[in-house]
């Protein structure tokens, strides 16, 4: 949920691997973090959107693992395609 201020968030964070391991973990779910208004973060949010869209990413996240789509922060399929290796 609010996929569109997290990401954003993480856009506008001074520590972005930081600020995105914390959304990826969940812990922006409960939207107690200070919304990122800035020109250049709606801008990339666009981009990154309208990209996704362009080659058939149909939401966020989404994770191509070893040429397999994985729709959302599902960490154990994650983790699973990656110790299979690739195919």
């Amino acid at each position: 949920p609010r996929t569109e201020a997290k990401t954003k968030y993480v856009f506008c964070s001074e520590d972005k691997k930081k600020a995105y391991e914390e959304a990826m973990a969940g812990q922006l779910d409960d939207m107690k973090f200070k919304p990122c208004e800035a020109k250049e973060a709606a801008a990339l949010f666009d981009v990154h959107k309208q990209l996704g869209q362009k080659v058939g990413v149909p939401g966020t996240p989404c994770f191509l693992v070893n040429g397999k789509a994985v729709m959302g922060a599902n960490l154990p399929e994650i983790s699973k395609l990656l110790e299979a290796g690739p195919k």
